[in-house]
């Protein structure tokens, strides 16, 4: 899952992750391995990093993905 992950960063014109260890797992157990749905959480893990305005990276996605 990372590497797809990472593959579809880079068409978007990065050239380094942006997702934790942690979240890549929290996308991956999220999305039962399906592309679709991975893309989908890996989406919406970026929309609200970037309304947390988080400088880096996606570092705590798993409390977004994960009920408690």
């Amino acid at each position: 899952m990372e590497d797809y992950l990472n593959h579809h960063l880079r068409i978007a014109g990065l050239d380094h992750s942006v997702f934790s260890e942690q979240s890549i797992t929290a996308i991956h157990q999220g999305s039962g391995g399906l592309f679709r749905k991975a893309n989908h959480l890996a989406r919406g893990a970026l929309i609200a990093a970037a309304s947390e305005k988080c400088p880096k990276s996606v570092p705590s996605m798993s409390d977004w993905l994960l009920p408690n």
